[in-house]
């Protein structure tokens, strides 16, 4: 059987508490960030007015986002421990729906810089040397600005972000928390296998144990294959729309560019 979180000595466990200490603490923070998403708006306009504003609305992204992926991380790492539980998924939903608003805010960002010149981001890291560490993101910017959109359309694709990664997310549940496999039994030792340990099972050398690994993993998966299609199907064709929407050729070719 698959030990459960508690009966695992705390030396093989991660400590959150290096993220935040609390759920308390991550609360207020989760409070703190929704309370300043307005402000980046300050920065919409300004952006191509000058060296110092363009650096000024860079930061205040940065920082934003930076504060919203230590909430995510801590939410994310909170559901691994127990896909089960359910206060967990409720901080990741939180986190999800606040990364969702923010990308939504921060959407002008793109539209604005793309109507820049190159010779303008030059002179503009000329002026501000600390602009150099976002050259990369200019330069990309720059680079896909003939699939970059209004800033209307921009922000709504944006908010969308956490209804777009519905396939994926169902097919986790599925996987790590609805469905159970059975045992398989081997050379008289009883496995419980499972989607987080199925990869290390398949490299054993044992090709009899792989067979009985593959066949109870998949047989599983199986008897859900009209679910899994239909998730599968949906997520294809998500791609295929964005890709036209953005003005690409295929969704391969979107990929392949960004």
């Amino acid at each position: 059987m698959v030990e459960e979180r508690k009966e695992i000595d705390q030396e093989y466990k991660w400590d959150l508490t290096q993220v935040f200490n609390s759920e308390e603490e991550w609360q207020n923070k989760y409070e703190k960030v929704r309370s300043e998403l307005e402000e980046i708006e300050e920065h919409r306009g300004e952006l191509t007015e000058s060296a110092e504003k363009l650096l000024k609305a860079l930061k205040a992204k940065d920082q934003l986002m930076r504060d919203i992926a230590e909430l995510s991380a801590y939410a994310r790492m909170k559901t691994h421990e127990d896909m089960r539980n359910q206060e967990a998924q409720e901080l990741k939903s939180k986190a999800d729906s606040l990364q969702s608003a923010a990308a939504a805010k921060v959407a002008f960002y793109q539209p604005e810089i793309k109507q820049m010149s190159e010779g303008q981001v030059e002179e503009f890291v000329e002026k501000k040397s600390e602009l150099e560490d976002y050259r990369h993101y200019m330069d990309n910017v720059l680079r896909m600005k003939e699939h970059i959109l209004d800033i209307e359309t921009e922000s709504m694709l944006n908010e969308l972000g956490e209804v777009f990664s519905a396939p994926e997310e169902t097919y986790s549940m599925l996987t790590n928390a609805d469905l159970s496999f059975p045992e398989i039994e081997h050379d008289g030792e009883k496995i419980q296998v499972t989607a987080s340990n199925l990869t290390k099972l398949l490299k054993k050398k044992d090709r009899g144990l792989r067979e009985k690994v593959y066949n109870q993993f998949y047989g599983r998966l199986g008897e859900f294959r009209n679910t899994i299609t239909t998730m599968m199907d949906k997520e294809v064709k998500k791609n295929v729309k964005l890709s036209r929407i953005r003005g690409h050729d295929s969704a391969r070719k979107a990929s392949l560019k960004n």
